[in-house]
């Protein structure tokens, strides 16, 4: 059970890591790599939050929310969960793939 609640102006500083571009690189490459998104930039997070982010105060499910937003707008779908590699804070995260292109219509 969460101990507390991440802040406002916390999710914001989250937030922006999370759409900034090494933010979104992060979350690509880890999606490219089979991976939760997610796990592409919790490292980030890590490094740049330090212990504010963390499960207890519900940082990673705000993460996970916060990279689903920059997914869906970059035109990518939920293809699953998956678990995150060792050393993320993250346990596990939404898989991601492209939205698939639409089949032409042969008439």
């Amino acid at each position: 059970m969460a101990t507390g609640s991440m802040d406002q102006a916390l999710y914001k500083v989250m937030e922006q890591l999370v759409n900034s571009a090494d933010g979104i690189k992060r979350a690509v490459r880890a999606t490219n790599d089979g991976y939760p998104a997610l796990a592409g930039v919790d490292e980030l997070l890590r490094r740049e939050l330090g212990s504010e982010y963390e499960r207890a105060n519900n940082g990673t499910w705000w993460a996970g929310f916060a990279v689903a937003q920059v997914m869906r707008e970059m035109g990518y779908v939920e293809a699953g969960t998956g678990k995150c590699p060792d050393g993320c804070v993250a346990g596990k995260g939404i898989v991601w793939k492209p939205k698939a292109a639409a089949k032409p219509v042969i008439a």
